[in-house]
């Protein structure tokens, strides 16, 4: 589904990410995890197409999307949030979604109304449809990320920190939206610092270290890795067993 090889990206003297390589299969739930300024955010600039690679390639269902601007990666099915919530503040939760679908999505007329309301449906903001985006909390600031994001139709959705700053109740509850979006086939790559979220969720565990790729498995086997603990956790082996429990 997405296969991304040898990608590298500078500023100036510092390598952002560095020949990094993923594979991700078809309804696969990856998460990422990496220490701050390890290169996660750039990544997902770099698959969505805010940024361009200085070296490697990244492929999209057997198609090469290198150079392909974003707005063609979104119609494509690749959807994302963003680590800090960028909402519109002079317009409703409905009419973001709207936007979304029509703008990102290149849909029309009924399809669009339809497909923004469903999306405020999944992402559990049905209650506040008409409230302007201004007056959101953050929680529903986190769901408004998610909102416009599912409003495009993903196919892949890669999620930027969107549990970061929740209590573990909204964690709680993110989860049963996200496991009901996963429910309907969507491919997902959740960058989060709440570990306890992901090993609950994904299927497989990334680590990104200045970069780099150093683990990749399932999070358990990722979680008891002591290049793990030393780099990422700051934990001794049997407080990273915990934390993945």
């Amino acid at each position: 589904m997405l296969a991304i090889e040898g990608l590298g990206k500078r500023y100036g003297r510092l390598q952002v990410i560095d020949d990094f390589t993923l594979a991700l299969g078809e309804r696969e739930v990856v998460g990422i995890i990496g220490p701050n300024g390890a290169g996660k955010t750039t990544l997902f600039s770099l698959i969505a197409g805010q940024i361009a690679p200085d070296a490697g390639r990244i492929a999209w269902r057997g198609h090469d999307i290198t150079t392909m601007p974003p707005e063609r990666r979104c119609a494509a099915g690749i959807g994302r949030t963003f680590q800090v919530p960028r909402p519109f503040h002079g317009m409703s939760v409905f009419e973001t979604a709207l936007v979304a679908a029509r703008f990102g999505a290149g849909m029309r007329g009924r399809e669009a109304l339809d497909c923004a309301a469903d999306a405020i449906e999944q992402s559990g903001l049905a209650a506040r449809r008409d409230t302007p985006c201004a007056e959101l909390t953050l929680l529903d600031r986190k769901r408004l990320e998610l909102t416009r994001a599912l409003a495009t139709r993903p196919q892949l959705l890669l999620l930027d920190e969107i549990g970061g700053g929740l209590t573990d109740r909204e964690i709680d509850a993110l989860l049963q939206i996200l496991a009901g979006v996963r429910a309907r086939g969507v491919a997902i790559v959740w960058i989060e610092h709440i570990v306890r979220a992901l090993t609950a969720f994904v299927e497989r565990l990334v680590v990104i270290d200045a970069g780099r790729k150093l683990a990749d498995g399932a999070p358990a086997d990722v979680m008891a890795d002591p290049r793990v603990h030393a780099i990422y956790m700051g934990l001794d082996a049997a407080e990273a067993t915990d934390a993945a429990a």
